[in-house]
């Protein structure tokens, strides 16, 4: 089987009934292909993607040596309890404007609230110092 190289993605639309999205990906010899996925298809291969770019991330030592991920910064966040209920739905937009939603088990939503609130003050005075 043929590999194709991509190098990134020119095109991108949904349906008006969100039934399938469409994206043209290019590729590093110029080609344009359009590719049609069925929303849980979709988010399936993003899913797996995602995994891969995290092991390649984890993988991949920093100029200082240290193994890190890239940070993304968040640009907003909210929390929703959803009509169905037994879940917590963070939504947090990335600087780049992507969603990133997270259903949390009660007692994570807590704890993660615990954690925030206890690294907030932290963070607040370190910013303090440095602008001193």
């Amino acid at each position: 089987m043929p590999s194709i190289e991509v190098t990134g993605l020119s095109e991108a639309g949904v349906a008006e009934d969100f039934s399938f999205a469409e994206v043209t990906l290019t590729s590093r010899a110029g080609e344009s292909l359009r590719f049609r996925f069925q929303p849980k298809a979709l988010d399936t291969i993003i899913a797996q993607l995602a995994q891969v770019l995290t092991h390649i991330r984890n993988n991949v030592a920093s100029e200082g040596g240290f193994l890190a991920p890239p940070i993304t910064l968040a640009s907003d966040a909210t929390a929703q309890a959803p009509v169905e209920g037994g879940k917590v739905v963070l939504c947090v937009r990335g600087a780049n404007g992507v969603l990133f939603y997270f259903a949390l088990e009660p007692e994570i939503a807590a704890r993660l609230r615990s954690e925030i609130e206890i690294a907030e003050p932290s963070v607040i005075e370190q910013a303090r110092q440095t602008r001193q």
